[in-house]
């Protein structure tokens, strides 16, 4: 992500900075269907990146390619601290190691059996 310090300079004063442990939002932005909220980067015209990644990318985070998830689960969340860079398998286990899965017995096979696979791939 290709970030100009105006950029940056923009970002971190719409973030409402609370505790270092507490989650930041910016208030000011509208979010997505799932509670992402988008920001805009004026590199070559208009380009909408989702908050939460922005974040990431300024706290130096490889976030290429990858997920930029949250240890909160709450998607406004933009406070470095709350975020990790992972796979889809990564954010899945982290999904079920917090019990927000679906239930059934299917399921919870399916769930154990990859639970032992990404713990062994650790």
């Amino acid at each position: 992500m290709n970030l100009k310090q105006n950029d940056i300079d923009r970002f971190w004063s719409k973030v409402e900075v609370k505790g270092s442990d507490d989650c930041w939002t910016i208030p000011t932005l509208k979010g997505n269907r799932n509670g992402y909220k988008p920001f805009v980067l004026y590199d070559k015209g208009r380009q909408y990146r989702l908050a939460h990644r922005v974040s990431a990318a300024i706290a130096g985070m490889d976030i290429e390619g990858k997920l930029v998830c949250h240890h909160c689960d709450n998607p406004a969340c933009v406070n470095p601290k709350h975020l990790f860079v992972g796979t889809n398998l990564d954010n899945m286990m982290d999904k079920v190691s917090k019990g927000r899965q679906s239930c059934g017995p299917e399921h919870q096979r399916k769930t154990r059996e990859g639970m032992r696979r990404w713990r062994a791939s650790k």
